[in-house]
């Protein structure tokens, strides 16, 4: 079984402003990323326990572009792995979270998506590992959505999961 690296690097993230700011890993240790994943077909590997289905359907994801017959952009094999990072990171930080729904967006992006009751969360994690855009519904038609960094993305998912 592969180990996991812990690499200190410097993270840069989009603020809602959409300006850009930079953060240390001491001052958001959450964000330290996983290492060792190694994806071949549609297999990955890593020391964090995500069921074989749920990769498996990250993975499948992949699209052309132009996969819905319209303008669809292309849903890389990077998407696929950047969004299985953020699973792992997000396992990471709460290890009995529930596993996601997953599916293609036609934006390029893999779509993770969680309900609880009458609310719903939904995150598209793009290939580049930069922000995260978010949709959040609650009763009463309450509605967020925007992007933001990794790290208030895994927060978000985890207070929702609670």
């Amino acid at each position: 079984m592969p180990t996991i690296e812990y690499r200190q690097t410097v993270a840069a993230h989009l603020d809602l402003r959409g300006s850009i700011g930079y953060v240390t890993e001491a001052e958001r240790p959450s964000l330290w990323r996983l290492d060792t994943i190694s994806a071949v077909g549609n297999s990955a590997t890593s020391s964090v326990d995500i069921p074989v289905e749920i990769r498996e359907a990250i993975f499948a994801c992949q699209r052309e572009e132009g996969w819905d017959l319209e303008e669809a952009n292309a849903v890389t094999e990077e998407a696929c792995r950047s969004a299985l990072r953020f699973l792992e990171t997000l396992l990471v930080e709460k290890p009995d979270i529930a596993m996601p729904r997953v599916s293609a967006s036609v934006l390029g992006a893999v779509t993770l998506e969680w309900r609880t009751g009458d609310r719903h969360l939904a995150v598209r994690i793009f290939p580049d590992f930069g922000p995260v855009f978010y949709i959040s519904e609650e009763p009463q038609d309450i509605r967020a959505q925007g992007y933001e960094d990794r790290y208030r993305a895994i927060r978000r998912v985890v207070n929702f999961c609670v």
